[in-house]
């Protein structure tokens, strides 16, 4: 199901387990929980109540967001229907709040990341060096409406 985000549930995947192993730039993502909690721009994909992903999207300005995602360890127990909600979702952001671009990055080397960004409707567009305070390397990708 569908649920508006809230920061506990971003809270709640980060003391529950996450999906990978957490990097540096991971762990800091996790302190913005209250702050990712815009009206109408995340929503949370719950399973028995369970958060399994939050997602949305940042604004930068008018038109234009950073798409960000964040899955517990249990999103392998529900992939499938996880992806599709997040689809749906990033979707209904994006035409609810009239957005001609959302952006993200990805880590370099993550390549079920990048499968899912394509999945989402999201292109890759180039490499950033050094993008991460880890100074790792991501790459970027954009969905443009």
């Amino acid at each position: 199901m569908i649920s508006s985000y809230r920061a506990d549930h971003l809270e709640a995947i980060y003391a529950g387990g996450l999906n990978h192993k957490p990097g540096e730039d991971t762990i800091a993502f996790g302190k913005h929980a209250a702050a990712l909690q815009i009206e109408g721009m995340s929503y949370t994909y719950l399973v028995d109540g369970v958060p399994i992903l939050c997602a949305g999207v940042a604004p930068l300005w008018p038109g234009v967001g950073e798409g960000w995602a964040v899955a517990s360890q249990h999103i392998y127990r529900h992939g499938v229907s996880a992806a599709r909600a997040a689809r749906r979702g990033f979707s209904d952001i994006i035409e609810r709040s009239q957005l001609h671009r959302v952006q993200t990055a990805v880590l370099v080397g993550a390549p079920r990341l990048s499968r899912f960004a394509q999945f989402l409707g999201f292109e890759r567009e180039g490499l950033m060096r050094a993008y991460g305070s880890d100074r790792k390397d991501y790459e970027l990708y954009s969905r443009v409406m």
